[in-house]
């Protein structure tokens, strides 16, 4: 009875299958149909994506995983970066040092290449020396050097500034030379060397004192004569350890002083017209006394440079060999 009271209370069952399910119980898992996706390509809209790929970084950076020796799993957000191939940068530094290495070569080429041989040296002395013994046409001697001519007035003012231009540039190409080369002469040579500049510059200024005495001249013109005094020791060669050569200095100096006192007794005596003396008004003044005093005094100081200047040919022609065969040596 019991037995018929509980089985009245249970649902009816469809034995369809192996197993008996109740008809009015549900069932613990019942398949569903897929959702229906829709279709976005008339509206526009943008396809959903995975919850896990949603970041914009993970959406451009896919997550990579590496295993290790122990199992572990390592995460790589990052994209696996490029290998770089050093071998440009190998081969460019070894073009780069044969180039400088090139360049180094060519430079002391061309330095080995221009810089004078002793023979160079010897050439350029030796045309300095032919041009003050014999002249550009050859009417020098040994025993009457060109450049000692030139103090005779029967040369213009312009011919003696070409001549001794034309000589010191000379003299300036054979020291250049000299520097560039790296030759050591030796401390005599050497001394005989600047020697022979100062004697050469002596020369000159005597040869052309009346072009040196032009600008003193326009200064006592303009400021009078002290300050044409005062500019006097900027035209003469400086002082040196030599008593020959300070004494030949010294006189040039009294010389130039005297003419400059000349010229203001003219000025005084207003025998200067336009800057240029008027030579019927010096007639006038030979019967003046003073005028006498310092024509004398003038031709005193001209007597002691043209001693001075003979010693100088002597000095110069002795100091001009002397380099001449130190060099060829």
């Amino acid at each position: 009875m019991d037995e018929d009271k509980n089985s009245s209370n249970l649902p009816p069952v469809d034995n369809t299958g192996d197993v008996a399910v109740p008809k009015n119980r549900q069932a613990l898992f019942t398949p569903q149909p897929p959702e229906p996706v829709e279709n976005t390509s008339d509206t526009g809209a943008q396809p959903k994506t995975s919850a896990y790929l949603s970041h914009p970084y993970l959406s451009n950076h896919p997550t990579q995983t590496f295993n290790t020796d122990t199992g572990d799993i390592i995460l790589n957000s990052s994209e696996p970066k490029p290998k770089q191939n050093k071998r440009p940068f190998i081969i460019g530094g070894v073009i780069l040092a044969a180039v400088v290495a090139i360049c180094l070569v060519v430079l002391l080429l061309i330095q080995v290449i221009s810089k004078p041989s002793q023979a160079d040296v010897s050439k350029s002395f030796d045309i300095f020396k032919n041009y003050i013994e014999y002249g550009p046409d050859n009417s020098g001697s040994e025993d009457n050097w060109f450049l000692f001519q030139l103090v005779d007035f029967e040369y213009t003012d312009s011919d003696k500034n070409e001549y001794t231009k034309k000589a010191s540039e000379l003299f300036t190409d054979f020291r250049e030379k000299l520097n560039a080369s790296g030759i050591d002469l030796g401390g005599n040579i050497n001394g005989l060397i600047a020697t022979e500049e100062s004697l050469f510059n002596f020369a000159v200024v005597l040869i052309n004192i009346d072009s040196v005495m032009q600008p003193l001249i326009e200064s006592y013109m303009s400021d009078g004569i002290d300050a044409a005094k005062g500019k006097i020791t900027q035209v003469v060669p400086q002082e040196s350890n030599s008593e020959f050569r300070n004494g030949f200095r010294n006189a040039l100096i009294e010389y130039i002083t005297s003419t400059l006192e000349i010229y203001d007794f003219y000025k005084r005596n207003y025998c200067i017209d336009d800057g240029s003396v008027n030579n019927e008004c010096v007639a006038l003044l030979d019967n003046d006394e003073n005028y006498a005093e310092l024509l004398a005094r003038n031709d005193k100081h001209s007597s002691t440079l043209q001693r001075y200047f003979s010693r100088l040919e002597t000095e110069l022609r002795a100091c001009t060999s002397a380099i001449q065969e130190g060099i060829n040596e």
